[in-house]
């Protein structure tokens, strides 16, 4: 799977455009903490508007920080807070990879405030077919690059075994840790993400389309504009949803 950074801090610098668009009473003066921080681009919008923001990120993980970002390395499990510490809790594209779902949602509500709200921005049954569908074109794509010398980067990691690395060129890879690649066409539907956040004991507030088309392969990168993004979305369906949980 192809993951340009640039195009990577794009999609999600567009997708916390849109919740702060719609949302932003829930962040706005408030104490803030995102889950999965990654690069911090998301994190940095955040800032601007919350009265505090922090963010977490997996101890050596592989993204490079942005020092001028309060990001605190945690071990997946327990996030090192206090109880009652933020006013509101947001994740994107992260929950779907956490293994332990009810050991990661205890911790929220843990250091949620009574009146707090939790954001995750979710991938949906429309990336997931997307990502499956472009998997052997990006595969081509992939393959001329290289016999063009040019280096394409992927995410398998330095320590995938060969047969791993034949297996997810035979068949797309999973995305997440919940289930396999199969397992998420189904998980992956708004309604069945709903579902689970009210099993793990939240009032689901909205669940909403983000109105953007884009696939796990970074196929064509920066070259579809945001605008026709939202465009294709219509057609194709959205490939993240917004949820709100009180």
């Amino acid at each position: 799977m192809d993951l340009p950074l640039a195009h990577f801090d794009a999609i999600r610098h567009q997708e916390i455009s849109r919740v702060l668009s719609r949302h932003r009473e829930l962040f706005a003066s408030k104490d803030a903490l995102e889950i999965g921080s990654g690069t911090g681009v998301q994190l940095r919008e955040i800032q601007n508007i919350a009265r505090s923001a922090v963010g977490l990120e997996l101890l050596g993980g592989a993204y490079v920080r942005d020092n001028a970002l309060n990001i605190v390395e945690y071990g997946g499990l327990h996030i090192p807070f206090p109880d009652a510490s933020f006013d509101v809790v947001f994740s994107s594209n992260v929950m779907e990879h956490i293994a332990d779902q009810q050991q990661i949602n205890a911790e929220i509500r843990r250091v949620l405030r009574p009146a707090g709200k939790v954001v995750h921005v979710m991938p949906t049954r429309a990336w997931r077919v997307l990502t499956s569908v472009l998997h052997y074109p990006r595969l081509l794509k992939s393959a001329l690059f290289r016999s063009h010398g040019i280096q394409a980067v992927h995410n398998h990691g330095p320590h995938q075994s060969r047969s791993n690395r034949i297996k997810n060129i035979i068949i797309p890879a999973k995305h997440g840790d919940l289930g396999g690649w199969i397992a998420e066409y189904g998980y992956f539907g708004v309604s069945r993400w709903a579902e689970h956040f009210r099993r793990m004991g939240w009032t689901v507030e909205a669940a909403e389309p983000m109105g953007l088309a884009y696939s796990g392969n970074s196929l064509l990168a920066g070259n579809i504009s945001m605008r026709t993004r939202s465009a294709l979305s219509t057609v194709v369906g959205s490939s993240s949803a917004i949820f709100v949980l009180g």
